[in-house]
């Protein structure tokens, strides 16, 4: 028997159905398939970007951590950043001093917006995003990158040299504090900063108001290579001020003595300057050009008669340098200690000044008790 015409209908529409149903959820499952098949790719891929733009890391931490860090008593960065070496450290450390801590890139903007939401397995073998920094904290980690970086030329001056051809640019920085540091930074590669010349020439030339002094310094360390800037140092010395006046003076005398005269009624001048530390500046120049106490000598015994100078040890040093030839201070160095409370350092070095003031015959006096009585009474 055959099925009427109506129930093979049926059954072929039944037949279709189900056929259409099971393909339907052969698709469903090769769509489910390939999604979770794209997500783990994702994944990978997310992961792999994640793993290379991850920092070098000493004892769990990134080294913007450490980078952050430095200065801060206790805190370890120094030794850490040791460890890491100059090659993994120096680009993180321009970076610190060029004032970027905020992610630079798409990528890494996202990974700090979305950090949180990652899961907490994954979370834990990547590093944290930085935290934002105040600008008074971030002219604070310029200025300390910049000191490490001086530590590296010092003690790796290949390796670190590398840091030179990036510095120079930012000596003509928008940001003070930023061409302060890269100029702090270069004062430690001595001739080595000389691709700096023609960079602090063109400020002295064209925009002295970015100057500043350690820039002069840096000049004064590159030796004769920087005698190319003399007429722009001339030209500096005639409109700057104040303490930049006697540094401008001092670099121009250390690099050609023959300055001298030009140099010699600039310190005059100043040498009478409200600022102790511009006083203190000119009584060394005047002293290392022409060995003249008398002058130099009254100076000295004025800044020692100041309720406050941060420039006390760098006024003892200098006394002691003169000799019997500042015998004159010596009241004036006795009266300071006796209305200030100063570490054992400096109460030290005081007494060195002392006996070197006095000369080698009264050095047998200075060991009577009576003699160090206003020094040994405040110890």
């Amino acid at each position: 028997m055959t099925s009427p015409p109506s129930q093979a209908g049926e059954l072929k529409k039944d037949t279709r159905a189900r056929m259409g149903f099971g393909s339907r959820c052969l698709i469903r499952i090769a769509q489910g398939r390939i999604i979770l098949v794209g997500i783990a790719f994702l994944v990978f891929v997310v992961s792999a970007l994640l793993w290379f733009l991850m920092e070098p890391s000493q004892d769990g931490k990134p080294v913007s951590y450490w980078i952050l860090n430095l200065g801060t008593s206790g805190s370890g960065s120094e030794a850490a950043l040791d460890k890491l070496g100059p090659e993994r450290t120096i680009p993180y450390l321009l970076r610190a001093l060029r004032g970027k801590y905020q992610p630079v890139s798409g990528w890494q903007r996202f990974y700090a917006r979305h950090y949180a939401k990652i899961p907490t397995f994954l979370r834990k073998r990547l590093a944290a995003p930085l935290p934002g920094l105040a600008h008074a904290r971030v002219d604070r980690v310029q200025v300390h990158a910049a000191y490490y970086l001086v530590h590296l030329a010092e003690h790796h001056p290949s390796e670190a040299r590398m840091a030179v051809s990036q510095l120079v640019p930012l000596l003509e920085h928008s940001d003070g504090n930023t061409r302060f540091s890269a100029g702090i930074a270069l004062s430690g590669f001595g001739s080595n900063a000389a691709p700096a010349i023609p960079a602090i020439e063109n400020l002295l030339l064209s925009n002295p108001g970015k100057i500043h002094d350690i820039m002069l310094i840096v000049l004064e360390k590159c030796g004769p290579q920087a005698k190319r800037t003399i007429p722009a140092l001339q030209q500096y010395l005639g409109s700057a001020t104040g303490h930049s006046r006697i540094q401008c003076a001092k670099t121009l005398w250390r690099l050609d003595s023959s300055q001298a005269d030009f140099v010699r009624p600039v310190a005059h001048k100043l040498s009478a300057a409200k600022d102790p530390r511009t006083r203190l500046e000119c009584a060394s120049l005047l002293w290392r050009m022409d060995k003249d106490a008398a002058l130099v000598v009254p100076i000295l015994i004025g800044l020692l008669k100041e309720n406050y100078q941060p420039f006390d040890f760098r006024t003892l040093l200098l006394l002691k340098q003169i000799g019997p030839a500042a015998r004159d201070a010596i009241p004036a160095l006795a009266e300071r200690l006796n209305r200030t409370d100063r570490e054992s350092s400096f109460r030290s070095l005081a007494e060195e000044a002392l006996r070197a003031m006095r000369g080698p015959a009264a050095a047998p006096a200075i060991t009577n008790a009576s003699n160090l009585a206003p020094i040994g009474s405040r110890q």
